[in-house]
């Protein structure tokens, strides 16, 4: 294994995103309305903003074609009750008509395109203006406020990836506090993440997992995002864990309730979220230079609302599937949650694959494509062994068809 490379010394100044803080603060503040009162009392406020988000797709090269294929008039839409009129954007549409779908008064301004993931399956490309790039400052000011933490403003990035990218910053978006990228591949991480002394960590259940026995009595509040989540590994940090559902395409969608686990309580008013045959449907409802009508996320789950035990009001999700999880076998007996794998994956550009434990030591890498499989099974081979088995064995199938599924399944165990 090549030596580790010293950390990074990079200083970021993130104060250009300064002029962004009284919408970030504004959105916040919606945030934490709308989950305090009853959604009937807040109707009118989402028809307006699906107005205005309908309104905003009329300056949108692939909304008005479609638009003017299907017939609508630019005041079709003027209420939440008429968005079931309008037709679903579906992820293979998104991937097709992705440089479409800005609107066409946009400069060029802190626009960015971002690839997603791609844990599991073909990554997207998405456009982003600058308020999508911060966006998540106000959300993390609103759980903050929520859960009436008032910590130091001190925010640690734990991360997984394999690069080992580190870096400071100032942030001028949360209290002018500061922001710190740790790298779980560089050198002592935790004891530098320790040394930070952050209140809140930002990770995911790969990260959560190295965290498990690190002493931070500090830390106020831990986010995961965007892979399973095991309950045990929710459970076992005396801070609250914020479990929270996002898509790169439409940002943060809904966070898990602290109470009722499993239930995940939607972001309104930034979205508004429909189960169409029981397939999540997402809208975003904030201005955006990249709008999203009802945005097929390929998770599935049922919406309600109501009061909800922990005080939060309005819409949520429950029977939320979109992340199954999956339990890998060592040779030893012990069980290992495969998504602590998922980090690798993202580093490929992958159209779909599949990594089965089919018995033991024996492992079947599935891809649709022959490009990437004897890198991916080098570094597979490593990252096994360092979840505990000595002598993993990985095969590599290139060019097969997986089973059509909304959701790709890309982990799975054949072991008994």
């Amino acid at each position: 294994m090549p030596p580790l490379a010293p950390p990074a010394r990079i200083r970021r100044d993130y104060d250009v995103q300064r002029r962004h803080l009284p919408r970030v603060q504004r959105c916040a503040q919606d945030l934490m309305r709308f989950a305090s009162a009853a959604p009937e009392s807040l109707t009118a406020e989402l028809d307006r903003r699906l107005r205005s988000a309908f309104a905003e797709c009329w300056n949108v090269p692939y909304y008005q074609d479609l638009f003017a294929a299907r017939g609508y008039g630019r005041h079709d839409v003027r209420s939440l009750e008429d968005l079931a009129s309008l037709p679903l954007l579906s992820r293979s549409s998104l991937a097709r008509h992705w440089t479409q779908m800005l609107r066409a008064d946009t400069g060029p301004g802190e626009l960015c395109a971002v690839l997603s993931s791609g844990s599991t399956g073909e990554p997207l490309r998405v456009l982003k203006d600058g308020f999508d790039q911060v966006h998540m400052w106000a959300c993390l000011r609103f759980w903050r406020r929520w859960l009436g933490l008032k910590g130091a403003p001190r925010v640690a990035l734990l991360d997984s990836l394999p690069g080992g990218l580190e870096y400071e910053a100032s942030l001028p978006l949360f209290h002018d506090g500061e922001l710190r990228r740790i790298s779980l591949v560089q050198e002592r991480p935790l004891e530098r993440l320790a040394e930070f002394a952050p209140s809140v960590v930002f990770t995911d259940p790969a990260g959560l997992h190295a965290a498990l026995g690190a002493c931070l009595p500090g830390v106020e509040l831990w986010l995961s995002s965007a892979q399973y989540l095991p309950p045990d590994v929710r459970t076992a940090f005396a801070a609250p864990l914020i479990n929270y559902y996002a898509t790169t395409e439409s940002g943060p969608i809904a966070w898990e309730c602290l109470r009722e686990t499993g239930r995940f309580h939607v972001m309104a008013p930034d979205v508004f979220v429909e189960s169409a045959a029981g397939e999540l449907v997402v809208t975003r409802l904030r201005e955006s230079a990249f709008p999203l009508l009802r945005y097929q996320t390929g998770d599935q789950g049922v919406v309600g609302q109501g009061r909800c035990a922990c005080g939060a009001r309005g819409w949520w999700i429950e029977g939320f599937s979109g992340r199954r999880a999956c339990w890998f076998r060592t040779p030893a007996g012990s069980r290992v949650d495969a998504w602590q794998l998922a980090w690798l994956f993202k580093q490929h550009t992958l159209r779909e694959f599949r990594f089965t434990q089919v018995r033991g030591s024996c492992f079947v890498l599935e891809l649709v494509e022959p490009r990437e499989g004897p890198t991916l099974r080098h570094e597979l081979d490593r990252a096994l062994r360092a979840l505990g088995w000595a002598q993993p064995e990985v095969q590599v199938r290139v060019g097969v068809t997986l089973p059509l599924m909304a959701k790709p399944q890309p982990f799975v165990c054949e072991c008994p």
